[in-house]
């Protein structure tokens, strides 16, 4: 429906309309086959993983273990999912390939350049990290005002 009605207003933008047929050939894969896509979607992941340590363990779903187990599964700074992730074999950032561990932590040091990112790590950086910047209202030194998420002036 959404490419129809961009077909007739013109309104998506070129990454919307990639974006939007990546999401559809997920799902129509998905409709046919839902383990298909465990490698991107991570809720199928995660029952998979579920599955397949219930049949190993000889647990049931509402045993404790298993119960632990989901609860790990989320778990910031060495869960299941960001562990999976980080070694590349699972690519739940999108529908692209896994991203390379060296290339996410300079990600996280060189900000995209071309979308607001840019100039908010800039004012950041200026200020030596004491910037009251927030993801949207970018604090200039002199005044804070907003930026729209693909400018990168």
């Amino acid at each position: 429906m959404v490419l129809e009605v961009d077909g007739k207003l013109g309104f998506c933008d070129t990454e919307t309309t990639q974006v939007m047929s990546e999401i559809i050939d997920v799902i129509d894969r998905m409709a046919n086959d839902a383990f298909s896509v465990a490698n991107q979607v991570e809720s199928i992941g995660r029952f998979v993983a579920m599955q397949v340590k219930m049949e190993r363990d000889r647990l049931k779903l509402d045993s404790e273990r298993m119960c632990r187990f989901d609860y790990a599964w989320d778990w910031i700074g060495g869960g299941i999912a960001e562990t999976l992730r980080n070694k590349g074999t699972i690519g739940w950032q999108g529908f692209e390939p896994p991203v390379s561990h060296s290339f996410a932590k300079s990600r996280i040091i060189t900000p995209p350049q071309d979308t607001r990112a840019k100039v908010r790590g800039n004012a950041i950086g200026a200020d030596y990290g004491e910037n009251a910047s927030d993801w949207s209202m970018i604090d200039t030194g002199q005044a804070t005002r907003y930026v729209h998420p693909l400018s990168s002036e």
